[in-house]
């Protein structure tokens, strides 16, 4: 059976020459290109290697692979906003003012009963007690001291 090799992330830059995928190696390049430069601009005149250093060391740290999760680049971007953007966060209105009135709903109270006597209600409660108390027997017509001459009735 042949067994394939299943890529883990998909989204990741492939890796070129040792870690270093195709875009850092490019940076790399230019790297060494500005260290060369630097190494010629220094038999002129040593001062002059300052001028060169700023870009050996930019694309030096966009070329090293420190975070895994991102680019270096995404990463570097993501350090410059963090420190240009305001750390206190001020709530700005617009300048109207708007008030809000809350005003409640009028409850109309509805009668919920049926028009029934008093009479009528302890009847129909105390139906539904025997009910209760015959567990049901009372419907089929026995009494409540025929259910207790049968015993308990499971």
């Amino acid at each position: 059976m042949a067994v394939y090799k299943v890529p883990q992330d998909v989204e990741a830059d492939d890796k070129l020459i040792g870690p270093f995928s195709f875009r850092q190696f490019i940076y790399l390049v230019i790297v060494a290109i500005a260290i060369g430069v630097g190494f010629l601009l220094s038999k002129i005149f040593l001062g002059l290697v300052v001028l060169v250093l700023p870009v050996v060391v930019l694309f030096g740290a966009l070329a090293l692979p420190l975070r895994k999760d991102q680019p270096m680049e995404m990463y570097l971007l993501a350090v410059i906003r963090f420190f240009l953007k305001p750390r206190l966060r001020m709530w700005q209105p617009d300048g109207s003012i708007a008030l809000v009135e809350i005003v409640a709903p009028k409850m109309v109270e509805e009668v919920r009963g049926k028009d029934i006597t008093q009479d009528d209600a302890r009847n129909r409660l105390e139906n539904l007690a025997q009910l209760m108390d015959t567990r049901g027997w009372s419907a089929r017509g026995v009494t409540t001291e025929q259910v207790q001459a049968m015993g308990s009735v499971a």
